[in-house]
């Protein structure tokens, strides 16, 4: 029996050893191994302009009525409008960048948001998002037209789509990577009506999460690497529009004319019908961030395989350790040698003259 648990014992440190000595191999080969790209989910924050706010006075009159309330629009809410194929309502955000590699790429990056109440005609509404690089603030609530900021003229813009529900989404992978490219941590993008007669609300940042899902804060998510490492970059082409929306606070009128009609979009430039409800971009992905490539580390390096492997070595060194000892301590051949044999019938000879 001593002999078995001995061999046995002999056979799990083996085991063990070899498991052990495997993993940590596989955990030293495998650090220098770059992970996948990282999804990550990003922050949005902005503002929105109304073309019915009168512009402030020149000083030092200012606007010493303040701003007039947009009764149409929920606190906290964005806005984009159209009347008549004419601007009326405009949202501009800002897409938080700090947390991917600068200068870096992006993939699938996909802009999320979601109508409130008080919208209305957005089943065949259309909005396209374009890239904005001048300075602006997000605190902008219904402020008149003449302080938007610029778009340019031949600014390629993204046509968005609408589902059933009322989630609006944006392929903005490419003004993403040119952001990213440019060393932009925060992507300035224009939220613009391209024509029609609508309004949209839009869950703003504030907004508290609704529990069926329709209605949640702005946010942008997408896989993101470091220039560096030579990813491929998928970028739509979206819809090129020359359009541009005049400043409407000329005039002495206290509440101006909207802007000038918009040139119609070609129907052929929406690649699916703006009221067919949209699969989601990916299936719900949790957001990972992205360690900046300043840092010079490599992220994502941990590979679970070779630490469970290490683990199950360790494990398998205890059991044998455990299983071979006993009362008697370690485990140990039977002793049939002459040597032994002689000293047990020394040993039995002197216990039984001590009893006579």
């Amino acid at each position: 029996m001593r002999n078995l648990s001995f061999r046995a014992a002999r056979l799990l440190r083996g085991v063990g050893a070899g498991t052990l000595a495997a993993g940590l191999a596989l955990a030293a080969i495998g650090s220098d191994v770059p992970a996948a790209n990282a999804i990550s989910k990003v922050t949005v924050t902005g503002g929105y302009y109304w073309a019915d706010q009168p512009p402030p006075q020149p000083p030092p009159v200012g606007q010493p009525l303040g701003n007039l309330p947009n009764p149409t629009v929920p606190s906290g809410d964005w806005a984009v409008a159209a009347r008549h194929d004419e601007s009326n309502m405009e949202t501009f955000v800002h897409l938080d960048l700090s947390s991917l590699p600068s200068p870096g790429t992006a993939s699938n990056f996909v802009l999320h948001l979601a109508e409130d109440a008080g919208s209305a005609g957005t089943a065949t509404a259309a909005i396209t998002v374009a890239p904005v690089h001048e300075y602006y603030g997000d605190d902008a609530i219904a402020r008149p037209y003449n302080e938007r900021p610029t778009v340019a003229p031949n600014a390629t813009k993204v046509q968005g789509q609408r589902s059933t529900t009322g989630e609006w989404t944006w392929d903005v992978t490419a003004l993403v990577t040119e952001c990213l490219t440019n060393g932009e941590t925060s992507c300035g993008m224009a939220v613009q009506p391209a024509r029609g007669t609508f309004q949209a609300n839009l869950v703003g940042p504030t907004a508290p999460e609704d529990p069926t899902g329709t209605r949640h804060p702005p946010y942008a998510i997408g896989d993101a690497a470091s220039a560096s490492t030579g990813s491929t970059t998928e970028t739509t082409s979206g819809t090129t529009e020359t359009t541009t929306f005049t400043d409407t606070g000329s005039g002495s009128s206290p509440l101006p004319d909207v802007t000038p009609s918009l040139p119609e979009v070609p129907v052929a430039a929406v690649p699916n019908p703006i009221n067919t409800p949209i699969p989601p971009a990916a299936a719900p992905r949790v957001a990972v961030p992205v360690q900046p490539a300043s840092t010079g580390g490599k992220p994502n390096k941990a590979l679970p395989l070779a630490f469970f492997l290490a683990a199950l070595g360790m494990v398998a060194l205890l059991g044998s350790f455990m299983f071979a000892l006993g009362e008697a301590g370690e485990p140990a051949l039977t002793r049939t040698g002459t040597v032994f044999r002689t000293l047990d019938e020394w040993l039995a000879a002197s216990g039984s003259q001590s009893k006579e």
